[in-house]
């Protein structure tokens, strides 16, 4: 009993090793109660940085998503120009097989207005036509 009454009466520094003065009022050294706080300071910087990761990731996944979606949004248009195009094609060709077979049959009446048409779009600038549009 006479040893806990010293530690208990003996005021803190009272011993000029503050390891030892630790040690007499039975709490950690100095030198420990440090590497302790650094270690949960650590702790507490790992534990901010996971989610700081977290959102960083979060973030990145969000902006990929978003240019994927511009990217397919490009696509879409160009796939409409493409058949935008592809329709055109069809409707000259089909003009086209229309005056073959009516000057093939002998037929001298051809519409004036069609050839005319017909000469006018492939005569002019294609991408004033609106080809492109």
């Amino acid at each position: 009993m006479w040893k806990e009454n010293t530690a208990e009466a003996l005021p803190e520094g009272f011993f000029d090793d503050p390891v030892k003065d630790a040690r007499v009022r039975k709490v950690d050294p100095p030198k420990d109660q440090m590497d302790k706080e650094w270690e949960e300071f650590q702790k507490e910087i790992r534990q901010v940085n996971t989610v700081s990761e977290a959102i960083v990731a979060e973030n990145d996944e969000e902006v990929r998503l978003d240019r994927q979606i511009e990217e397919i949004d490009e696509q879409i248009m160009c796939y409409r120009r493409v058949e935008h195009l592809r329709d055109r094609q069809e409707s000259v060709k089909q003009l086209m097989t229309t005056l073959q077979d009516r000057q093939s049959q002998g037929d001298e009446k051809v519409e004036t207005d069609e050839e005319e048409e017909l000469q006018e779009f492939l005569s002019g600038d294609w991408r004033a036509k609106g080809a492109l549009l």
